[in-house]
């Protein structure tokens, strides 16, 4: 009768823990801004995404959604009240990371969030570092042998564990800092990307016999120390630590967290990091400094790191500069719909520099007028050239344009196409299409 009474305690325990848990819970409406890449003057339909947040103190909380993206506001779904209303107080356009605050008081209980109490209840030991869908730089995450299909948050005694996604869980400590640092901590990128699993071969061609580590295989312009470290690049020690007694299914998990999680700390932006590598068999030291994920110097950005794509009309001619989510607005099939030469270049040059481009500017279409009659099939063209001149970016176009003394402005694009207008032309066909199309604006780069 004990024994039944102490069973029948135990579970009833389980199961008001666990309710608790849910209860602390709820979903969560980001709405985001969406701009149009082909139609950039236009406000599209915002994004709105579901996602699970816990409530961190009397008003606000914190929820995990997507990176790179200009959040609005977001809701807290009530089932029996009108949503609530949330303010954005904080994102990590790096990671994803959102912290919402609201004027208004909610009963969802508090979730306390507290690193040292969490390493002692949660237990979680193996990890690895994993690039999320949500994030731009590597997460090291915990492994469970739980699975999910829908990522949650995973709370004991009132205590957050971390996020669990499939069988991965971001631990505590990067929501903590995030919240909790007077810096406004974002989690930083290592710079770079590389090999670890290397085989026999490729450790004896790149490093001596008492030497092994990690192959540079992409340098991010920008990010990491760019045109000081470079593909091939064999390195074998981190900050003095040498990464020889580390075996080669742990190697890359190892490097990383001497670059982003030494000790029992998170490294922030502006840390120093030191590299002893091999280049050509030669032993050198290259060092930088941390800094957040960014893709303002790549020549193909993923998206615009303007509030909005950059255009520019001239003469009814809608140029823009090439990025990936340019190409992905002609729908799930934008590899087969879209130009061919602009996503060789989108996947190309995704992460690369060029040494005479800061970004590639495309002629996206023309806007019909009576005065730029013929010119209606050019489109997703690549500008070369500016009445003889190379262009830069986008600005430097329109300088180019704005500059012309003569009496017509040539304008060269690839594959050998040319359109030739007179100067004075232009500027009747600007107003048109200002009043035809109800533009405010020819362009968005205030100058």
């Amino acid at each position: 009768m004990k024994l039944n009474n102490f069973l029948l305690l135990s579970i009833t325990f389980l199961f008001s823990n666990l309710s608790i848990s849910a209860q602390n819970i709820s979903d969560i409406e980001i709405i985001f801004k969406k701009a149009s890449h082909q139609n950039p003057w236009l406000v599209k339909e915002p994004i709105r995404k579901i996602t699970p947040g816990i409530r961190i103190d009397k008003n606000s909380f914190f929820t995990i959604s997507l990176p790179n993206e200009k959040p609005l506001f977001a809701e807290l779904e009530r089932n029996n009240h009108s949503n609530g209303r949330l303010k954005v107080d904080r994102y990590d356009s790096s990671i994803g990371f959102i912290k919402l605050t609201s004027d208004e008081v909610f009963s969802l209980p508090i979730v306390k969030i507290n690193t040292k109490t969490a390493a002692k209840i949660c237990n979680y030991k193996s990890y690895d570092y994993i690039n999320f869908s949500f994030s731009n730089v590597p997460i090291k995450a915990y492994r469970t042998n739980t699975y999910t299909d829908k990522a949650h948050f995973i709370i004991k005694n009132g205590y957050l564990c971390g996020f669990q996604i499939q069988n991965s869980i971001i631990p505590t400590f990067y929501i903590e800092k995030f919240l909790h640092d007077k810096n406004h901590f974002e989690v930083p990128h290592p710079g770079f990307h590389f090999v670890s699993s290397l085989t026999s071969s490729e450790l004896e061609f790149y490093f001596p016999k008492t030497k092994k580590g990690i192959l540079v295989s992409e340098v991010f312009p920008g990010v990491g120390p760019a045109f000081q470290l470079f593909p091939g690049d064999a390195i074998y020690a981190i900050n003095g630590k040498s990464l020889h007694n580390f075996s080669q299914t742990e190697m890359g998990d190892k490097a990383l967290d001497l670059i982003l999680n030494p000790g029992t700390k998170l490294n922030s932006i502006g840390s120093k990091i030191s590299l002893d590598l091999y280049r050509n068999g030669k032993s050198m030291n290259v060092t930088y400094n941390l800094k957040k994920y960014s893709e303002k110097e790549f020549l193909v950005p993923e998206t615009h790191p303007a509030d909005t794509p950059l255009y520019y009309i001239s003469g009814g001619l809608l140029f823009t500069e090439l990025t990936g989510s340019y190409l992905k607005e002609f729908g799930e099939n934008y590899r087969k719909n879209s130009e061919k030469k602009l996503l060789y270049l989108s996947e190309s040059y995704f992460s690369k520099v060029h040494p005479h481009r800061e970004r590639i500017v495309i002629l996206s279409r023309v806007l019909p007028d009576q005065k730029n009659l013929g010119y209606q099939e050019f489109q997703d063209l690549i500008v070369q050239k500016v009445n003889g001149e190379n262009i830069f970016n986008l600005k430097d176009l329109k300088k180019r344009i704005l500059s012309n003394n003569s009496e017509y402005v040539s304008i060269e694009f690839s594959g050998g196409k040319i359109i030739i207008i007179r100067s004075d032309i232009i500027a009747e066909i600007d107003r048109n299409i200002l009043n035809n199309y109800k533009l405010k604006y020819l362009d968005n780069l205030g100058l």
